[in-house]
Protein backbone atom coordinates (compact mmCIF):
# COMPACT_ATOMS: atom_id res chain seq x y z
CA UNK A 1 0.00 0.00 0.00
CA UNK A 2 1.52 3.52 -0.41
CA UNK A 3 3.06 5.16 2.40
CA UNK A 4 1.74 9.04 3.26
CA UNK A 5 3.57 10.69 5.00
CA UNK A 6 2.53 12.50 8.03
CA UNK A 7 2.16 15.85 8.67
CA UNK A 8 4.66 18.57 9.98
CA UNK A 9 2.78 18.83 13.47
CA UNK A 10 2.77 15.27 13.75
CA UNK A 11 6.34 14.66 12.94
CA UNK A 12 7.38 17.51 15.27
CA UNK A 13 5.25 15.71 18.37
CA UNK A 14 7.19 12.28 17.58
CA UNK A 15 10.75 14.68 17.45
CA UNK A 16 9.57 16.22 20.89
CA UNK A 17 8.64 12.25 22.51
CA UNK A 18 11.88 11.05 20.60
CA UNK A 19 14.10 13.80 23.04
CA UNK A 20 12.16 12.97 26.24
CA UNK A 21 12.66 9.36 25.52
CA UNK A 22 16.22 9.79 25.31
CA UNK A 23 16.52 8.67 21.58
CA UNK A 24 14.77 5.37 22.87
CA UNK A 25 12.72 5.08 19.26
CA UNK A 26 10.52 2.59 20.37
CA UNK A 27 9.92 4.41 23.95
CA UNK A 28 9.02 7.13 21.86
CA UNK A 29 6.64 5.50 19.54
CA UNK A 30 4.70 4.15 22.77
CA UNK A 31 4.59 7.46 24.49
CA UNK A 32 2.87 8.55 20.93
CA UNK A 33 0.49 6.00 20.79
CA UNK A 34 -0.48 6.87 24.26
CA UNK A 35 -0.59 10.16 24.14
CA UNK A 36 -2.41 10.99 20.63
CA UNK A 37 -4.53 7.36 20.29
CA UNK A 38 -6.77 9.54 18.17
CA UNK A 39 -3.90 10.03 15.69
CA UNK A 40 -2.62 7.49 12.36
CA UNK A 41 -0.42 5.17 14.34
CA UNK A 42 3.28 5.18 12.81
CA UNK A 43 3.70 1.59 11.55
CA UNK A 44 7.28 1.58 13.43
CA UNK A 45 9.65 2.69 15.50
CA UNK A 46 11.63 3.83 12.39
CA UNK A 47 9.60 6.91 11.53
CA UNK A 48 10.50 8.57 14.65
CA UNK A 49 14.58 7.78 13.94
CA UNK A 50 14.01 8.40 10.52
CA UNK A 51 12.55 11.82 11.31
CA UNK A 52 15.14 12.83 13.59
CA UNK A 53 17.87 12.06 11.48
CA UNK A 54 15.96 14.25 8.69
CA UNK A 55 16.12 17.16 10.66
CA UNK A 56 19.98 16.61 11.86
CA UNK A 57 21.00 16.61 7.98
CA UNK A 58 18.80 19.60 7.75
CA UNK A 59 16.51 18.03 5.17
CA UNK A 60 12.50 18.77 5.41
CA UNK A 61 11.37 17.22 7.87
CA UNK A 62 8.18 15.77 6.17
CA UNK A 63 9.79 12.72 3.42
CA UNK A 64 9.21 14.05 -0.11
CA UNK A 65 8.31 10.68 -1.38
CA UNK A 66 4.50 10.99 -1.81
CA UNK A 67 5.05 9.27 -5.65
CA UNK A 68 6.74 6.23 -3.90
CA UNK A 69 5.18 3.11 -3.57
CA UNK A 70 6.78 1.95 0.06
CA UNK A 71 6.44 -0.81 2.92
CA UNK A 72 5.19 0.70 5.65
CA UNK A 73 6.88 -1.96 7.84
CA UNK A 74 10.37 -1.57 6.40
CA UNK A 75 12.88 1.09 7.37
CA UNK A 76 14.28 2.99 3.65
CA UNK A 77 17.55 3.17 5.32
CA UNK A 78 18.01 -0.58 5.41
CA UNK A 79 15.87 -1.69 2.51
CA UNK A 80 16.41 -0.03 -0.36
CA UNK A 81 14.78 -2.02 -2.64
CA UNK A 82 11.83 -0.74 -1.13
CA UNK A 83 12.28 2.12 -3.11
CA UNK A 84 12.47 0.61 -6.29
CA UNK A 85 16.26 0.96 -6.54
CA UNK A 86 18.80 -1.57 -7.10
CA UNK A 87 20.82 -4.00 -4.77
CA UNK A 88 23.83 -2.05 -5.20
CA UNK A 89 23.09 1.19 -2.60
CA UNK A 90 21.49 3.43 -4.67
CA UNK A 91 17.71 3.95 -5.29
CA UNK A 92 15.42 6.10 -8.04
CA UNK A 93 12.96 8.73 -6.53
CA UNK A 94 10.07 10.01 -8.47
CA UNK A 95 10.65 13.37 -8.67
CA UNK A 96 7.93 15.01 -11.51
CA UNK A 97 8.66 12.63 -14.12
CA UNK A 98 12.48 12.67 -13.50
CA UNK A 99 14.76 10.33 -11.42
CA UNK A 100 17.43 11.66 -9.04
CA UNK A 101 19.79 8.68 -7.51
CA UNK A 102 19.77 8.66 -3.96
CA UNK A 103 22.75 7.24 -1.97
CA UNK A 104 22.45 4.66 0.83
CA UNK A 105 25.09 2.97 2.89
CA UNK A 106 24.32 -0.30 2.53
CA UNK A 107 26.75 -2.86 3.68
CA UNK A 108 26.23 -6.53 1.89
CA UNK A 109 28.98 -8.57 2.83
CA UNK A 110 30.09 -7.41 6.02
CA UNK A 111 33.21 -8.71 7.54
CA UNK A 112 31.90 -10.32 10.18
CA UNK A 113 28.07 -11.32 10.60
CA UNK A 114 26.52 -10.98 14.06
CA UNK A 115 25.30 -13.94 14.25
CA UNK A 116 28.99 -14.84 14.33
CA UNK A 117 28.70 -13.74 17.83
CA UNK A 118 32.19 -14.29 19.72
CA UNK A 119 33.98 -16.71 17.61
CA UNK A 120 33.32 -15.06 14.55
CA UNK A 121 34.78 -11.81 15.93
CA UNK A 122 38.01 -13.30 17.14
CA UNK A 123 38.55 -15.40 14.21
CA UNK A 124 38.45 -12.00 12.47
CA UNK A 125 40.83 -10.82 14.82
CA UNK A 126 43.42 -13.47 14.56
CA UNK A 127 42.97 -13.61 10.14
CA UNK A 128 44.35 -10.04 10.37
CA UNK A 129 46.98 -10.52 12.97
CA UNK A 130 48.24 -12.74 10.67
CA UNK A 131 48.69 -10.16 8.04
CA UNK A 132 49.75 -7.48 10.27
CA UNK A 133 51.04 -8.52 13.88
CA UNK A 134 50.79 -5.08 14.88
CA UNK A 135 46.88 -5.28 14.06
CA UNK A 136 46.00 -4.32 17.60
CA UNK A 137 47.61 -1.09 17.57
CA UNK A 138 45.81 0.35 14.88
CA UNK A 139 42.65 -0.16 16.44
CA UNK A 140 41.05 2.91 18.51
CA UNK A 141 40.03 0.83 21.17
CA UNK A 142 37.48 3.05 23.23
CA UNK A 143 34.82 2.35 26.57
CA UNK A 144 33.10 4.10 29.32
CA UNK A 145 33.11 3.26 33.44
CA UNK A 146 30.63 4.95 35.60
CA UNK A 147 32.37 5.30 38.89
CA UNK A 148 29.53 5.70 41.59
CA UNK A 149 28.95 4.71 44.96
CA UNK A 150 24.91 5.14 44.69
CA UNK A 151 24.28 0.90 44.67
CA UNK A 152 26.25 0.93 48.01
CA UNK A 153 23.96 3.47 50.04
CA UNK A 154 21.10 2.17 51.66
CA UNK A 155 19.31 2.18 54.88
CA UNK A 156 19.21 -1.49 53.98
CA UNK A 157 23.02 -2.26 54.02
CA UNK A 158 24.25 -0.04 56.41
CA UNK A 159 25.56 -2.06 59.74
CA UNK A 160 25.07 -0.61 62.80
CA UNK A 161 24.80 -1.72 66.74
CA UNK A 162 22.40 -1.05 68.94
CA UNK A 163 20.52 -3.36 71.86
CA UNK A 164 16.63 -3.11 70.33
CA UNK A 165 15.75 -1.86 66.83
CA UNK A 166 16.03 1.92 65.66
CA UNK A 167 12.69 3.73 64.45
CA UNK A 168 12.47 5.43 61.15
CA UNK A 169 13.33 8.71 62.84
CA UNK A 170 16.84 7.77 64.51
CA UNK A 171 17.21 5.49 61.27
CA UNK A 172 17.00 9.02 59.30
CA UNK A 173 19.41 11.04 61.22
CA UNK A 174 21.78 8.47 60.05
CA UNK A 175 24.53 10.07 58.35
CA UNK A 176 25.12 8.03 55.25
CA UNK A 177 28.42 9.00 52.76
CA UNK A 178 27.32 11.41 50.31
CA UNK A 179 26.27 9.80 46.17
CA UNK A 180 28.72 10.47 43.80
CA UNK A 181 28.23 9.13 40.23
CA UNK A 182 30.81 9.84 37.43
CA UNK A 183 30.76 8.71 33.87
CA UNK A 184 34.43 8.91 32.35
CA UNK A 185 35.00 7.92 28.58
CA UNK A 186 38.91 7.11 27.53
CA UNK A 187 40.72 5.31 25.00
CA UNK A 188 44.08 3.63 23.91
CA UNK A 189 45.66 3.71 20.45
CA UNK A 190 48.82 2.32 19.55
CA UNK A 191 50.28 2.24 22.86
CA UNK A 192 48.89 6.07 24.04
CA UNK A 193 46.23 6.56 26.21
CA UNK A 194 43.23 9.46 25.94
CA UNK A 195 41.32 10.38 28.31
CA UNK A 196 39.38 11.17 30.45
CA UNK A 197 35.95 12.75 29.15
CA UNK A 198 33.93 13.38 31.71
CA UNK A 199 30.05 13.04 30.25
CA UNK A 200 26.67 12.37 31.59
CA UNK A 201 25.89 9.99 33.81
CA UNK A 202 22.53 9.08 31.85
CA UNK A 203 24.43 9.06 28.45
CA UNK A 204 22.16 9.34 25.18
CA UNK A 205 23.25 8.91 21.68
CA UNK A 206 23.19 12.69 20.94
CA UNK A 207 25.36 13.36 23.71
CA UNK A 208 27.80 10.55 22.55
CA UNK A 209 27.87 11.94 18.94
CA UNK A 210 28.82 15.48 20.37
CA UNK A 211 32.04 13.74 22.16
CA UNK A 212 32.60 11.87 19.08
CA UNK A 213 32.45 15.06 16.90
CA UNK A 214 34.74 16.57 19.74
CA UNK A 215 37.34 14.49 21.14
CA UNK A 216 37.40 11.28 18.40
CA UNK A 217 38.20 13.79 15.77
CA UNK A 218 40.87 15.56 18.04
CA UNK A 219 42.71 12.25 17.81
CA UNK A 220 42.41 11.93 14.42
CA UNK A 221 43.62 15.14 13.99
CA UNK A 222 47.18 14.01 16.10
CA UNK A 223 47.81 11.24 13.62
CA UNK A 224 49.89 11.41 10.65
CA UNK A 225 48.83 11.48 7.32
CA UNK A 226 50.17 7.78 6.63
CA UNK A 227 47.76 6.09 9.85
CA UNK A 228 44.56 7.62 8.45
CA UNK A 229 43.98 4.94 6.16
CA UNK A 230 44.73 2.02 8.80
CA UNK A 231 43.09 3.03 11.71
CA UNK A 232 40.10 0.75 13.34
CA UNK A 233 37.28 2.27 15.86
CA UNK A 234 36.23 -0.05 18.17
CA UNK A 235 32.96 0.66 20.88
CA UNK A 236 30.49 -2.03 22.67
CA UNK A 237 26.96 -2.58 21.63
CA UNK A 238 25.45 0.21 24.47
CA UNK A 239 22.08 1.78 22.82
CA UNK A 240 23.46 5.74 22.97
CA UNK A 241 26.58 4.07 20.55
CA UNK A 242 23.94 2.51 17.87
CA UNK A 243 21.41 5.56 16.71
CA UNK A 244 21.47 5.92 13.41
CA UNK A 245 23.58 9.84 13.29
CA UNK A 246 26.71 7.77 15.32
CA UNK A 247 26.48 4.76 12.85
CA UNK A 248 27.14 7.27 9.96
CA UNK A 249 29.28 9.65 11.87
CA UNK A 250 31.72 6.54 12.50
CA UNK A 251 31.17 5.39 8.31
CA UNK A 252 32.35 9.19 7.81
CA UNK A 253 35.62 9.48 10.31
CA UNK A 254 36.26 5.42 9.74
CA UNK A 255 34.96 4.07 6.21
CA UNK A 256 34.25 0.05 6.47
CA UNK A 257 36.45 0.29 9.25
CA UNK A 258 34.92 0.21 12.48
CA UNK A 259 33.86 -2.18 15.50
CA UNK A 260 30.62 -1.91 17.33
CA UNK A 261 26.72 -2.85 17.04
CA UNK A 262 25.36 -2.41 13.26
CA UNK A 263 29.09 -1.69 12.35
CA UNK A 264 31.07 -3.43 9.50
CA UNK A 265 32.57 -5.58 12.37
CA UNK A 266 29.57 -6.31 15.03
CA UNK A 267 31.36 -5.96 18.54
CA UNK A 268 29.67 -8.94 20.01
CA UNK A 269 27.73 -8.74 23.19
CA UNK A 270 28.56 -9.71 26.79
CA UNK A 271 32.56 -9.51 25.33
CA UNK A 272 34.17 -7.17 27.93
CA UNK A 273 36.54 -9.69 28.32
CA UNK A 274 37.89 -8.96 24.63
CA UNK A 275 38.96 -5.89 25.00
CA UNK A 276 41.59 -3.84 26.87
CA UNK A 277 39.86 -1.17 28.06
CA UNK A 278 38.06 -3.75 30.55
CA UNK A 279 40.80 -5.86 31.67
CA UNK A 280 44.09 -3.36 31.55
CA UNK A 281 42.88 0.12 31.37
CA UNK A 282 39.48 0.35 33.55
CA UNK A 283 41.03 -1.89 36.61
CA UNK A 284 43.71 -0.04 36.60
CA UNK A 285 42.09 3.36 36.93
CA UNK A 286 40.02 1.75 39.54
CA UNK A 287 43.08 0.93 41.54
CA UNK A 288 44.51 5.04 41.76
CA UNK A 289 41.05 6.30 42.29
CA UNK A 290 39.55 4.25 44.79
CA UNK A 291 41.85 3.40 47.09
CA UNK A 292 39.93 5.32 49.41
CA UNK A 293 36.28 7.03 50.07
CA UNK A 294 35.04 9.64 47.87
CA UNK A 295 32.92 12.56 48.91
CA UNK A 296 31.46 13.96 45.80
CA UNK A 297 31.74 14.22 42.22
CA UNK A 298 34.35 16.60 41.85
CA UNK A 299 36.26 15.27 44.19
CA UNK A 300 35.98 12.21 41.67
CA UNK A 301 36.96 13.89 38.36
CA UNK A 302 39.87 15.09 39.98
CA UNK A 303 41.26 11.56 41.52
CA UNK A 304 39.99 10.16 37.73
CA UNK A 305 42.20 12.92 36.16
CA UNK A 306 45.34 11.92 38.25
CA UNK A 307 44.88 8.37 37.98
CA UNK A 308 44.91 8.62 34.29
CA UNK A 309 47.87 10.92 33.94
CA UNK A 310 49.62 8.37 36.35
CA UNK A 311 48.97 5.50 34.77
CA UNK A 312 50.16 7.38 31.39
CA UNK A 313 53.97 8.35 33.22
CA UNK A 314 53.56 4.37 34.39
CA UNK A 315 53.32 2.98 31.13
CA UNK A 316 56.13 5.28 29.76
CA UNK A 317 58.45 4.16 32.05
CA UNK A 318 57.33 0.80 31.87
CA UNK A 319 56.67 -0.07 27.99
CA UNK A 320 56.81 -3.53 28.48
CA UNK A 321 53.19 -2.93 30.25
CA UNK A 322 51.67 -2.12 26.99
CA UNK A 323 53.72 -4.78 24.87
CA UNK A 324 52.24 -7.25 27.71
CA UNK A 325 48.21 -5.72 27.16
CA UNK A 326 48.69 -6.25 23.35
CA UNK A 327 49.76 -9.76 24.10
CA UNK A 328 46.93 -10.55 26.73
CA UNK A 329 44.25 -9.37 24.28
CA UNK A 330 45.91 -11.53 21.20
CA UNK A 331 45.93 -14.68 23.47
CA UNK A 332 42.16 -14.05 24.47
CA UNK A 333 41.10 -13.88 20.79
CA UNK A 334 43.59 -16.66 20.02
CA UNK A 335 41.98 -19.39 23.10
CA UNK A 336 38.40 -18.09 21.90
CA UNK A 337 39.33 -19.92 18.16
CA UNK A 338 40.51 -23.22 20.42
CA UNK A 339 43.86 -22.07 18.87
CA UNK A 340 46.18 -24.58 21.02
CA UNK A 341 48.33 -21.89 23.44
CA UNK A 342 50.91 -23.28 24.28
CA UNK A 343 51.55 -24.58 20.81
CA UNK A 344 50.89 -21.43 18.97
CA UNK A 345 53.34 -19.10 21.94
CA UNK A 346 55.88 -21.63 21.49
CA UNK A 347 55.74 -21.52 17.91
CA UNK A 348 56.38 -17.64 17.80
CA UNK A 349 58.77 -17.71 20.66
CA UNK A 350 56.72 -15.82 23.20
CA UNK A 351 56.42 -15.64 26.72
CA UNK A 352 53.57 -13.55 28.47
CA UNK A 353 54.98 -12.59 32.00
CA UNK A 354 52.41 -11.16 34.57
CA UNK A 355 52.19 -7.35 34.50
CA UNK A 356 54.43 -5.92 36.52
CA UNK A 357 52.52 -4.22 39.90
CA UNK A 358 55.91 -2.69 41.44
Amino acid sequence: MPFTPFTAEEYGDMILLYGEARCDAAEALRLYRERYPARRRPPGAHVISEAFQRIIENKPIVPELKDVQRNPTASSTRTPETLGGAKNGKSQVSDGGSSRPVKKKIRLFPAVSIEDGREGYCKWLVSNLKTNENFLRDILWTGERIFSNETALSGGNIGYWSKKPLTASQLARIKLPKKYAVRAWGAILDGKIYGPVFLPKNLNGVDYLNMINEHVVDIINELPVNRLNTVWFQHDGTPSHCIAPVCERLDELFPDKWIGRHGPVPWPSKSQDLTPMDFFLWERIKRHALSVPCDDNDEMRARLIRAFDSLRKECDNKPKLMKDMYMDTERRAHALVLVEEDSYFEEHDVKIEPYDED
